[in-house]
């Protein structure tokens, strides 16, 4: 979709002191400099209402507008569920498909930029990621001082994630312990792809077998190191892959077609969804303003919702499986 976007943020005391083209080169690398001033000189850039100039120097909370042309981005959703929310965090369920943050095609429509509209606040911050096609519980800070003052206390705050994963093939643990070491593996015909490698960064995964039917397993999965595709990689490595996982399946193939052409119902029927089957569905928070407290994401995509019918009742499975990993049964009871 091509369109034109208006964005607006204020001039924080990092940028404060600085030229109007070195914050914005600074703050949204997605443009080069030479880009920013451009778009200056086209009068494309306002700062207070006023049309400025490319070397104007910037003063704390200055608002600055930016009216960008010619994205061309796929559509995404208005807003984002929210299921809490205080002074310091909002906890939201991110869609499938969603980027947390820019992208090389998505800037507008990323979850980040669309809670700030939701909120009308540029303040909101990322406490941490999820891959573009996972769905699920995504915390975030309310302003720029609370993402300061908690994101080194992180592991205190988000003190257990539990994902659901429908995988390939019959795979069946009891609370299994992973740490195969992941990293990047040069030569690779697919750069972003982890690699389980000696020397490679340390990793922790438990999987737990919810149900298995037919060439399908539906897996609890406990992350406990936050690695790049962690889940995704130990799952390839033990060879029971996401479906619909392009990076991961059928040796990245699909990836490698899709940077040659957009995939089509053909490749999604190999594939077996067109968003991969993985879903940060629990989350055991344990925030300053509240009692340690457990929260589920249930907006599940598309592809997802369809796999998990095929495992009913999948959900006193998945209660029993939190309980068997461990979680007191009264944080599951409120």
């Amino acid at each position: 979709m091509s369109s034109e976007h208006l964005f607006t943020c204020r001039v924080s005391s990092r940028e404060a002191g600085l030229t109007l083209v070195e914050a914005l080169s600074s703050r949204f690398p997605y443009f080069s400099e030479e880009q920013w001033r451009r778009l200056l000189l086209a009068g494309d850039i306002s700062v207070n209402g006023c049309l400025p100039a490319p070397e104007q120097l910037l003063i704390l909370n200055d608002q600055i507008q930016t009216t960008i042309s010619g994205l061309d981005e796929p559509a995404g959703p208005q807003t984002i569920n929210t299921l809490y929310a205080d002074e310091d965090f909002l906890l939201v369920e991110k869609p499938a498909g969603t980027p947390v943050s820019r992208t090389g095609r998505i800037i507008h429509h990323t979850a980040i930029n669309i809670l700030r509209r939701q909120y009308d606040s540029e303040d909101i911050q990322l406490m941490h990621r999820l891959d573009l096609e996972t769905s699920g519980l995504l915390l975030c800070a309310r302003t720029r001082k609370s993402c300061k003052r908690y994101q080194q206390h992180l592991p205190d705050l988000i003190v257990r994630k539990f994902y659901l994963a429908v995988v390939r093939g019959d795979l069946q643990v009891h609370n299994l312990q992973v740490s195969f070491p992941l990293a990047e593996q040069e030569g690779s015909a697919v750069r972003c792809q982890m690699h389980v490698v000696v020397g490679g960064k340390e990793t922790a995964t438990t999987l737990h077998t919810l149900a298995v039917n037919k060439d399908s397993s539906l897996l609890l999965v406990e992350l406990h190191t936050g690695r790049k595709h962690q889940i995704r990689a130990h799952l390839a490595h033990l060879g029971h892959p996401l479906f619909g996982d392009k990076i991961y399946s059928f040796a990245g193939k699909y990836f490698l077609t899709r940077l040659q052409r957009e995939l089509n119902e053909a490749d999604y029927q190999v594939l077996g969804a067109a968003q991969h089957t993985l879903h940060a569905w629990g989350m055991e928070l344990h925030l300053p303003k509240g009692p340690p407290a457990m929260f589920f994401a249930e907006g599940f995509s598309t592809d997802m919702a369809r796999w998990l019918d095929l495992f009913p009742p999948w959900q006193p499975a998945a209660q029993q499986g939190l309980i068997d990993l461990g979680v007191t049964p009264a944080l599951l009871a409120e």
